[in-house]
């Protein structure tokens, strides 16, 4: 789409191009945003900031954070009509653990609209997305429309919250070596967008990519070189020093000083909503608010006649319990209905998966349920990043995971398309649909009782 639109920019047609993602990093995707910009197209972009608090306990890992920043810093700085967004966490959503979770890229009268990150690694997941076009997709243009007009002229605690921010010196704050290379990165430059940055599994390339940069590793940290290299051996963060803490706050501030400036306030209010034609003869609903994602999510189980098969990231209990009340309910009737359930096996900062309960949930009430048993690609563990419901009617999908935060509290947006058996185009998408689930059950996955 990106590419797509850059040569038509180029052939005198720019369109306009709107991103709202949890992770835009991806230097290959920053980077066709930036070409996009420069060949003429409008580009506005929203982005989640990251969060400045602990996972569990009291232990602040912010690896992430400066790579967010830094795409906002970078596209700031690329020639075109460009401007840069963070969506408030802590004044909209009231908690700054929450997340702004949406993945969507609008290019002219289309969205795609997925469980997909814009992040390294992510088109190696597998997951689940449309790309949109009509009344639907002028409906989440004027959500992005609305997200972008909350996070106008936000302060740094509507952002990140007032209490972490205020013991953020005091605090323990780490890192891991893809942060502390952004960090490098930003406060040097930042490199233009696009630019790969370097990767470093031990202290000295760490220091050496470090005064390659014009930084020093000992800026940033107290640890000595042997004392990073035993924190990476055992897969451990780096804890950042009163300086390192300093300098980070520094990218926060210029970061968010961007997205304050009066130019890109300007830019921010100028979106303009595609006209919303109809196309084709396939509807969705859109699942924007929690209340809708959950009504939309049940109604996908309740519609069910044969089917229902559930590649998920997160698979909780009380989601698996709408799986066997389905279930039951088609047995009362005298009915069997096939329900499968692929959920991911990667495991979480803590040691554990917020799989397990809903797994085991599902195995006691007879439903068929497997783990992913994915390849590794070169250098990243691909997982079911998918948020998908797949019937025989239609498939639930978006951003939303199958989490209590997920449904309730973190923004997300979903969709639920409904297939038509009038409609090729439709047919074929289910299908493919189908096959891509039983290939990953057949294949890729194993079961484990």
């Amino acid at each position: 789409m990106l590419d797509e639109a850059t040569a038509q920019a180029k052939a005198g047609h720019p369109q306009e191009i709107d991103a709202q993602y949890y992770e835009l990093t991806s230097p290959e995707i920053v980077g066709k945003l930036a070409q996009a910009a420069e060949a003429g197209n409008k580009v506005r972009v929203n982005v989640d900031p990251g969060r400045l608090v602990a996972f569990a306990g009291d232990h602040v890992v912010i690896d992430e954070v400066p790579d967010k920043l830094k795409t906002l810093i970078q596209l700031s700085q690329v020639k075109g009509d460009v401007a840069v967004s963070t969506y408030p966490i802590s004044k909209q959503l009231k908690n700054a653990s929450n997340l702004m979770h949406r993945k969507g890229l609008r290019v002219g009268e289309k969205f795609l609209l997925s469980g997909m990150n814009a992040n390294a690694g992510s088109g190696e997941n597998i997951d689940a997305g449309y790309t949109i076009e009509g009344p639907a997709a002028k409906r989440l243009v004027e959500n992005f429309k609305r997200d972008v007009g909350h996070s106008i002229g936000a302060s740094n605690e509507e952002v990140y919250g007032d209490k972490p921010l205020a013991g953020f010196m005091e605090g323990d704050i780490n890192m891991g070596t893809r942060g502390l290379i952004s960090m490098f990165d930003c406060v040097s430059g930042p490199s233009p967008a696009g630019t790969e940055m370097p990767k470093a599994t031990n202290a000295q390339q760490l220091a050496d990519i470090a005064k390659s940069m014009g930084q020093n590793v000992s800026d940033y940290t107290d640890c000595s070189l042997e004392e990073i290299d035993s924190l990476l051996k055992r897969g451990q963060d780096i804890p950042l020093s009163a300086k390192g803490k300093e300098a980070f706050l520094g990218v926060v501030q210029r970061a968010l000083d961007i997205t304050r400036s009066p130019e890109n306030v300007a830019k921010l209010q100028d979106i303009d909503i595609p006209t919303g034609d109809p196309k084709g003869t396939t509807a969705i609903a859109l699942a924007d608010l929690p209340n809708d994602r959950r009504a939309a999510m049940i109604q996908a189980i309740q519609d069910a006649e044969e089917f229902i098969y559930v590649p998920a990231f997160v698979m909780t209990k009380s989601v698996a319990s709408v799986l066997v009340a389905k279930r039951d309910e088609m047995k009362a009737q005298g009915k069997d209905i096939d329900i499968r359930v692929v959920a991911d096996s990667g495991i979480y900062p803590d040691g554990g998966t917020p799989n397990e309960g809903g797994l085991k949930f599902l195995e006691d009430h007879g439903i068929d349920v497997r783990w992913t048993l994915l390849p590794r690609s070169s250098n990243h563990d691909r997982k079911v990043h998918a948020k998908e419901i797949l019937t025989d009617k239609g498939e639930f999908f978006g951003s939303t995971n199958f989490s209590n935060k997920g449904m309730g509290v973190n923004w997300e947006h979903s969709g639920y398309v409904k297939f038509n058996p009038d409609d090729e185009a439709s047919v074929s998408q289910h299908e493919n649909a189908k096959a891509h689930f039983l290939n990953l059950w057949d294949n890729e996955s194993f079961g484990l009782n």
